[in-house]
């Protein structure tokens, strides 16, 4: 559904931003579609989880403050 929901709303290279992300599920979604994404969250337990979902894939950058 995730993936319906993306490829609906947006096209191959846009930016897609997810606020409150927990478990990378959007990210994972992004790569597959071929889209740019910015997953933000203020937990650092939802963004270690994402870390750890999106690790070794390629050209993603993280910033945990």
């Amino acid at each position: 559904l995730l993936n319906q929901i993306i490829k609906a709303s947006s096209n191959r290279k846009d930016l897609v931003v997810q606020l409150f992300a927990v478990d990378g599920s959007v990210g994972e979604a992004c790569l597959k579609l071929g889209r740019k994404f910015i997953l933000l969250s203020n937990s650092k337990k939802a963004m270690k989880k994402t870390a750890k979902s999106l690790e070794g894939k390629s050209n993603i950058e993280y910033l945990i403050l």
